[in-house]
């Protein structure tokens, strides 16, 4: 199962809880946490609070039975690869 989740904690945590419940109940072998991001495991521990609720999802996932993989593609991978707007847009 992949998880492609985004948001604040209720959905980070809750909803991506609610859904690792859902994929373990339904016997899936792996769960791909919505860890589109750069290495949370790396940073020092409440350094970052957009990563605090990956490392939070991460230790949800670890305490289950089910297989995990994250997939750590860094920062701002659309800027870098021309895909996205550069330099950002500044919110109004």
């Amino acid at each position: 199962m992949v998880s492609a989740i985004n948001g604040p904690d209720s959905a980070i945590v809750g909803a991506q809880s609610r859904l690792l419940e859902a994929a373990a109940a339904a016997g899936a072998p792996r769960f791909i946490p919505s860890d589109f991001s750069i290495d949370y495991r790396g940073i020092r521990p409440r350094s970052n609070r957009n990563l605090l609720l990956r490392r939070d999802f991460a230790q949800r996932l670890d305490a289950t039975k089910i297989r995990a993989t994250s997939i750590l593609n860094g920062g701002f991978t659309d800027m870098l690869s021309g895909h996205g707007p550069w330099p950002p847009p500044c919110p109004n």
